[in-house]
């Protein structure tokens, strides 16, 4: 809930694949690429596609971590890629490896796990400052904080 509502706040608008293919008036037969048919109804209703993956992390909240990859729907060009664990990475010895009397590990500050809400969060926000910051380079078409999440 905490990433769209975030991303909403922030005037994106959020457009679920599905919902475009059928909104666009395009000729479905029954051998067309799939992909291909969500591709051209984004396209038309999006700047860019923005996919989250859930991937297994040992260190983050309920044992996973969460990615975002933004793309322009136009020109193909890779936008955004932001990573969150689901723990406080606040403290500053987040980067840095303790040692151990069985090695290196990381300091106990960066384990404590976030809530569903405070992850969604700092998700969105990340993936907003990327967006900014891909715009900012010119990389970006003017409307590219409008992605289709996923």
């Amino acid at each position: 809930a905490g990433f769209l509502q975030q991303l909403r706040r922030a005037g994106v608008r959020v457009i679920d694949p599905a919902v475009a293919v059928r909104l666009q008036s395009v000729d479905a037969t029954a051998d067309a690429d799939r992909r291909t048919l969500e591709m051209q109804a984004l396209s038309t209703h999006a700047d860019a596609l923005c996919e989250v993956w859930v991937t297994p992390d040992a260190t983050g909240a309920l044992g996973a971590g969460f990615r975002v990859s933004c793309r322009d729907l136009r020109s193909g060009e890779h936008l955004a890629n932001v990573y969150v664990a689901g723990r406080d990475e606040a403290d500053g010895a987040a980067l840095r490896d303790a040692p151990s009397v069985s090695g290196l590990r990381l300091p106990a500050a960066t384990r404590t796990p976030l809530s569903a809400r405070q992850i969604g969060e700092r998700l969105a926000s990340r993936v907003l400052d990327a967006l900014v910051a891909a715009d900012d380079d010119g990389a970006a078409t003017p409307d590219a904080t409008a992605p289709a999440a996923r």
